[in-house]
């Protein structure tokens, strides 16, 4: 960390001190440049400025399919989380994964992974600073300006792994004059949120601003087997500070540090299904264990398992430098570390059929971007930099199986082992080069191309072993049988997985077992090309093909043989879409709608496979075709003053075009062209109401209502199998089915003109609605990840 903090630390010092240098050189000081506001009210959502294309815009002049959330809105609709952002996003799919690593879904575009060093779909910035691993997101909605959630692929200007779109959480900024703000809620759960900062001038040039957040809730999960016994409680404590200096108006530093530490419980898997491996061997509390009812407190796990002390620390320097009134540098420079320490209860029981006892992973990542841009007000308008990201991955788990049927098999035989040890070591290197141009054709038209070159780099080494506490180990039964005795005694804590690739890899030989190495080296050029024709101020036409890759990586999976460690290849979006926006009726009616085909190649897949010690494992594999038909609209109505009407719809038909593999009961070489892509919803959909009226001279009523649908999506894809020994669902019943649901939000208050103070009574999940977003066969249970129950609670503010 001392390394990766002085490479930080050494590279913003040069930058800054580039820049300063060059500002000096260029002219004296001059006074500082006025702060420019921002409207961003609910009454002018047309004026929302959003920075897209990397420089400021209004929301209805970026010719793309971007939804915006204004920092006021988002404390209005109570959006503090991932799940929150998705239910309030056309489009936007949100699952819970067994190691609560967020799984994000975009026009049908995602990768399921739940391991902490995998790259999303979708990724995520902070102003402009990109979160690669999801596990950094999970905080990100706090003190926000606004949230922008970029669709399609967006690898031109946010680089790779943006095949399905991008997000990009705007931190609120230091303040030209002293303001400061407190948010205080209280709930069910024994829950209370505290939110609040303090901004300010320190001198002419130097503007600060510090908050912070706290989350406390007690277990919502209620133990089937142990009345009274909870989980799922929440420690939660977040925090930003951040420095912004101008010391002339060509020059402009912006130093943030922020962070956020977890102390409360990992969430507990409900069983859907059992689905016991080895019948014969399964002790009788698994085997005659029924699913849960269908209640989405209802739940099981072991106890003292579920944990979590987890922790993230980000720093980052924003410089920027007019060269000239037409040219403008600008760097971004962050360093970033995740710690992780959990134990996660996988099978929903109380017996241990597959849990971890320590997932530890640390996380380590330095970026730096330098990019040259022209003014914008120019008919010819660029943006051309270069990209660098370094990201190290060192992580332990420890699983736990005593009560697993196939292992309680090798019991008879005398080999009774308990434990797996896993580690993984990591490192990741991408470099980039990008160049995007807009050109006005004429006063109405625009012709746009860009493009991006990125070559990553993945080196990993993945070891599966035993614990030496353990009287007799996997290694034990690696060594002693499936080897034969060959190489005698299992070392203890060595690597047992086999080399099955027919080469020497990392110095072991075919047929014998050790550590795998593996490195994945690979390149690609992500573009887009667009045209959009300004039909009448306040109506946009545009139409856009663009191409974005997501990078191949490795697995981090528990592995009996080489092979499951193999990489998979990177995958490609390429999109095609048309769409436009509109404001009619004297901007009292926003109308925004667009259609689209993806042409989704090499798509990344977790699958089961066949394996000789636990019966069936995952392994990561490439689909080589999908597509995607997709459309969707945005509807804002305000037909008076305070009243705001809305409603957003989206049409996805993902479908698997090529694809031979593994199907959930570990059956190879089936077919599932025709078949579904998991975590896509047919139809998804939100309608809602806002209005604000006087109750007085001084006083405001506010009133919030939101509905949220989407119909019904797989965890996995799906050939019509049914799992081996599944019990108790019926023939041809499928676990991994996500029922379509509907969610109902909402609040009601009362503010002062002046926003000085505001009182807000709100529900989240009014209706209590029983779903879930995710299920995954664990062992000899399959499980579902529920949403939260009805929560509600109050909402005191104060603004000075």
């Amino acid at each position: 960390m001392r390394k990766s903090l002085s490479v930080f630390l050494q590279a913003s010092a040069s930058v800054g001190a580039i820049l300063w240098a060059s500002a000096a050189t260029a002219q004296s000081k001059a006074p500082p440049a006025p702060v420019a506001s921002q409207d961003t009210s609910a009454d002018t959502g047309n004026d929302i400025v959003v920075t897209a294309n990397k420089r400021e815009q209004n929301l209805n002049d970026v010719a793309l399919s971007v939804t915006a959330i204004a920092g006021d809105q988002l404390k209005e609709k109570h959006i503090v989380s991932l799940g929150d952002l998705a239910n309030a996003v056309p489009g936007l799919s949100y699952s819970n994964s067994q190691e609560g690593t967020p799984v994000l879904t975009l026009r049908g575009v995602g990768f399921y992974s739940f391991t902490v060093a995998s790259f999303s779909a979708v990724s995520s910035y902070v102003d402009q600073i990109p979160l690669s691993f999801p596990v950094m997101t999970r905080h990100a909605a706090f003190d926000l300006d606004r949230v922008e959630v970029l669709k399609g692929p967006q690898g031109t200007l946010f680089g790779e792994n943006s095949t399905g779109g991008a997000i990009n959480y705007v931190v609120a900024k230091p303040t030209s004059q002293l303001r400061a703000g407190l948010d205080i809620d209280y709930g069910n759960y024994n829950t209370i949120n505290a939110e609040g900062f303090v901004s300010g001038p320190i001198s002419d040039t130097l503007r600060f601003r510090v908050s912070g957040r706290m989350e406390h809730a007690s277990g919502w999960q209620e133990s089937l087997s142990r009345p009274g016994d909870h989980n799922g409680k929440v420690r939660n404590w977040i925090g930003r500070g951040q420095l912004d200096y101008q010391p002339s108006s060509s020059l402009h530093f912006l130093l943030s540090v922020s962070g956020w530490k977890e102390n409360g419980d990992t969430i507990a898997g409900q069983v859907a299904a059992i689905n016991v491996v080895s019948p014969a061997f399964s002790p009788p509390y698994v085997l005659n264990a029924n699913p849960a009812p269908p209640r989405d407190t209802a739940a099981d796990w072991t106890p003292g398992i579920p944990y979590e002390n987890n922790s993230f620390f980000l720093t980052s320097l924003r410089s920027e430098y007019k060269l000239s009134s037409d040219l403008t540098v600008t760097a971004l420079t962050a360093f970033m570390r995740y710690s992780q320490d959990m134990g996660v209860d996988e099978d929903g029981l109380p017996a241990s059929t597959f849990d971890w006892l320590q997932n530890a992973p640390v996380v380590k990542e330095f970026s730096q971007e330098l990019r040259l841009a022209n003014n914008p007000s120019n008919r010819l308008r660029w943006i051309v930099g270069l990209n660098y990201e370094h990201s190290s991955v060192d992580q332990q788990i420890i699983n736990y199986y005593p009560d697993i049927s196939n292992i309680r098999a090798n019991i008879a035989a005398g080999r009774q082992f308990i434990h797996t040890r896993y580690t993984t070591e990591a490192s990741i290197n991408n470099y980039a080069g990008f160049a995007n141009f807009e050109y006005d054709a004429s006063s109405n038209v625009t012709l746009r191309a860009g493009g991006r070159y990125t070559r990553s780099i993945n080196k990993s080494s993945e070891c599966t072993g035993s614990i030496a506490s353990d009287v007799y180990t996997g290694g034990d039964f690696f060594y002693d049988v499936l080897l034969g005795g060959r190489l005698g005694k299992y070392p203890r804590d060595a690597c047992y997985s086999i080399n099955d690739l027919g080469v020497t890899n990392n110095g072991v030989l075919p047929g014998n077992p050790g550590e795998y190495a593996g490195k994945l080296d690979q390149g690609n050029f992500s573009w887009r090309a667009g045209l959009d024709w300004k039909v009448r101020p306040g109506l946009l036409l545009y139409t856009n093909i663009a191409r974005g890759y997501k990078a191949g990586s490795f697995p981090t999976l528990v592995a009996s043989n080489f092979s499951q460690d193999q990489p998979v290849s990177q995958e490609s979006v390429t999109s095609y879409e048309a769409g436009f926006k509109g404001s009619f009726f004297n901007r009292h009616v926003q109308l925004n709608a667009a259609g689209f085909y993806l042409d989704y190649r090499d798509k990344q897949l977790l699958a089961p496979k066949a394996d000789p010690l636990f019966k069936s494992i995952s392994l990561l594999q490439n689909v080589p075709r999908s597509r995607i038909v997709g459309a969707e609209a945005e509807l804002t109505i305000r037909p008076v003053h305070g009243l705001t009407l809305f409603a957003n719809g989206t049409y996805l038909d993902g479908k698997i075009l090529d694809f031979v593999g593994i199907n959930v009961a570990g059956v190879q070489n089936i077919q599932f062209a025709g078949q579904r892509l998991p975590f896509t919803s047919k139809w998804q959909g939100s309608v809602g109401v806002s209005y604000e009226t006087p109750v007085s001279d001084t006083l405001l009523m506010t009133f919030n209502s939101q509905v949220d649908m989407r119909t019904n999506a797989i965890a996995t894809i799906n050939d019509g199998s049914k799992l081996p020994n599944q019990r108790p669902l019926g023939t041809g019943d499928f676990p991994f089915n996500i029922d379509g649901y509907a969610i109902v939000n909402g609040s009601i208050g009362i503010r002062t003109n002046d926003g000085r103070w505001r009182l807000s009574v709100w529900g989240k999940n009014i209706l209590n609605k029983y779903y879930w977003d995710n299920a995954v066969k664990i062992s000899d249970t399959t499980v579902r990840y529920t949403g939260m129950p009805a929560t509600y609670g109050v909402t005191v503010g104060f603004r000075y």
